[in-house]
């Protein structure tokens, strides 16, 4: 109970010196991707999402939160050193905390008495207002959602290169009511996964594993087909034939931009036993001519 009121007023405080400094409560996460980090106390497991948008040809690449070489980031995803002023950050508590030199009882032999001493601002929190935390060891400093990050960024995920009959070429055109094939052409580690990567701090290593779990195929006519799989590729004789996963018809003649849309699902876990996850989307275009079969009788 103890713990749990001392992060309330710990986040507070950080609130407070956030509004102070005219801080807005948001990720870093650089130009290129939307980074969101969740710590969840319950289960001691941080949620990382990175969202990339679409960009021309189909290209886009994650930027992890900066750092600043500290792999630690305040309650505001902002990058903060993991030690100020003989105090270490602590993203459990929100705060920096320090030993705070209380003389252990009998209940608390052979521990450490730890208390936090500055809110993620780096401003000091007033003595007596949060309780004492007994540890045998002192406070984790490295935030390991942060080295997922980085190893997530060394795996050079992208896009899909799309695979689709009608192919892309000069005079291809699709048919009104002739099934198109969708697939992932030539996956592999990088568009498609799967792909494994590990980044290390302060004693601290975190292993990354990702792979796409769906591709989500906007057709241009309002309409979408969600791919679980790589998808089939187009043989000789395949001609008329629906894909037996991932394919579609159209209805009506015209010029649809298509957009394959693929997600992947990351998980990692820390030295420490900690563990989380992520979601990466990357989209990839192509434009496509449906025509009609025009049939002319005398």
């Amino acid at each position: 109970m103890l713990g749990r009121v001392s992060r309330v007023i710990a986040a507070l405080l950080l609130l407070v010196a956030a509004f102070a400094v005219g801080t807005q409560a948001q990720a870093a996460p650089g130009a290129s991707c939307k980074v969101t980090t969740k710590w969840d106390d319950a289960s001691k497991t941080y949620i990382t999402a990175v969202e990339c948008p679409a960009q021309p040809g189909g290209t886009a690449s994650p930027t992890p939160p900066a750092s600043n070489g500290s792999a630690c980031l305040n309650d505001f995803l902002q990058p903060i050193p993991c030690s100020l002023n003989g105090a270490t950050w602590s993203p459990a508590w929100g705060c920096y905390a320090a030993p705070s030199g209380q003389v252990p009882d009998a209940a608390h032999q052979g521990m450490t008495a730890y208390q936090c001493k500055f809110n993620g601002g780096g401003g000091a929190i007033p003595s007596g207002i949060v309780p004492i935390y007994w540890l045998s060891g002192g406070p984790a400093a490295v935030n390991p959602a942060v080295l997922a990050s980085q190893a997530v960024s060394s795996m050079r995920l992208g896009p899909i290169r799309i695979g689709m009959v009608p192919v892309d070429a000069p005079g291809s055109m699709g048919i009104v009511g002739v099934p198109a094939w969708l697939w992932v052409d030539g996956p592999d580690a990088q568009t498609f996964g799967p792909a494994s990567s590990s980044a290390s701090a302060g004693g601290v290593t975190v292993t990354a594993t990702a792979k796409v779990s769906r591709v989500v195929w906007s057709m241009g006519d309002g309409k979408a087909v969600t791919c679980v799989t790589a998808g089939t590729v187009f043989r000789t004789g395949d001609g008329g034939k629906q894909s037996p996963d991932c394919g579609y018809t159209y209805s009506k003649q015209g010029t649809y931009t298509i957009r394959a849309t693929s997600t992947w699902a990351i998980t990692w876990t820390a030295t420490t036993g900690v563990s989380g996850t992520m979601s990466l989307s990357f989209t990839s275009t192509r434009t496509l001519v449906v025509g009609e079969i025009q049939v002319v009788t005398r």
